[in-house]
C-alpha cells in the first residue's frame, strides 16, 4: 500500500475508545477509501494511515487519529496519469 492507494476497510474500528466517545469518525467496514498519509506509530509499534475521505481533529499533542494499516486491504494501487498524454489524446 502507498499514498494514493484505493483500499477497502476490512475491520470494524467502532470499538476504539476514541470512536465510542465520539471524538473521531471511523471508516466503515467494506467501504472504499484513498490513503492520504502513512505514518509509523510509536509506542504502538504499528503503521497508521490517514484517509482522504475522513479528516479528524488533532488531539492535544497535535496528532490526528490514525487507523491501523492492518484494517485495510489494497483494491487498487495509486494511478499515475500523464496529463500531457491525455491532452494529446483529446486534441
Amino acid at each position: 500500500m502507498k499514498i494514493g492507494s484505493l483500499v477497502e476497510c476490512i475491520t470494524n474500528f467502532s470499538n476504539a475508545f476514541e470512536i465510542k466517545s465520539g471524538l473521531v469518525i471511523c471508516p466503515v467496514q467494506h467501504d472504499l477509501y484513498i490513503i492520504r498519509d502513512i505514518k509509523e506509530c510509536k509506542p504502538e509499534n504499528d503503521i497508521g494511515v490517514h484517509l482522504e475521505e475522513i479528516v479528524n481533529n488533532k488531539n492535544n499533542h497535535g496528532i490526528e487519529f490514525f487507523y491501523s494499516i492492518h484494517g485495510f486491504k489494497e483494491v487498487q494501487p495509486p494511478m499515475k496519469i500523464d496529463i500531457e498524454e491525455l491532452m494529446t489524446e483529446l486534441v
